[in-house]
């Protein structure tokens, strides 16, 4: 399975893991995405799921380009 780490805003996508800016790692499967947050709360999700965060978060970073820092932009070249 192919790993990345990613950070994420999240608001109640995931309640066990909390709201906000969340650091995760995301395990890519054939049918399922493995989340892992950074104090091992884990979740099983669908591609759907994880492909509609990835586009919310993508199109955050575009809006909020000159605010926010550079270095939670984990989504660049996608």
């Amino acid at each position: 399975m192919k790993q990345e780490n990613h950070w994420v805003l999240l608001q109640d996508q995931f309640p066990r893991i909390g709201s906000g800016f969340r650091q995760i790692e995301v395990s890519f499967g054939r049918k399922w995405i493995h989340i892992r947050s950074s104090d091992g709360v884990r979740y099983k999700v669908r591609p759907r799921v994880w492909n509609d965060l990835k586009s919310s978060m993508i199109e955050y970073w575009n809006r909020n380009q000159e605010e926010t820092s550079s270095r939670f932009n984990t989504f660049t070249g996608e």
